[in-house]
């Protein structure tokens, strides 16, 4: 998996996958515990997140009924990872960090498993095809730009020894 994400991969993690994500070292994030807070509790995505898409189509803040209700919960956020929403506790509740030419959504909250109302489940649906959706951004290395500017500038010169 790590490979995968790696090679331009995107994973999108549930509450206890996001443990694993933050053990593998996908997410820089220390591990404080988590469990039952609410019933349910309410997501608010900030401007981060609102700018990748994540509220899309949701009301902010985002409650789905009981699947926003256990959480994992850090107690430290590492550079590099962003936190894109967070819990009425002002606590994060999605972390987002690229990981080689892939990303990494961290959602900290669990997905409930189990019958809702069908109003409630299309907001879950929502939002995974909002998680699914994003993309990492893709930043050339500084080697690659300088190769292409080596181009373009040979190319301008071959020209103009062309014209004279």
């Amino acid at each position: 998996m790590v490979n995968f994400i790696s090679g331009g991969g995107n994973l999108v993690t549930e509450w206890t996958s996001f443990d694993w994500a933050v053990n593998a070292g996908l997410l820089d994030a220390t591990l404080a515990g988590g469990g039952f807070v609410a019933s349910p509790d309410s997501v608010t995505f900030n401007a981060a997140g609102l700018a990748m898409g994540l509220g899309n189509g949701l009301p902010n803040p985002y409650a789905d009924d009981g699947r926003t209700d256990y959480f994992r919960n850090v107690s430290s956020v590492g550079i590099g990872t962003e936190i894109l929403a967070t819990r009425s506790s002002g606590d994060a509740a999605i972390l987002g960090a690229n990981f080689g030419s892939g990303y990494v959504l961290g959602n900290m909250y669990d997905w409930g498993d189990w019958g809702e109302s069908p109003a409630n489940l299309d907001l879950t649906k929502q939002l995974l095809l909002n998680m699914v959706g994003i993309q990492s951004a893709q930043v050339p290395e500084p080697s690659i730009l300088a190769l292409l500017s080596l181009g373009l500038l040979g190319t301008g010169a071959a020209r103009k020894l062309k014209k004279d």
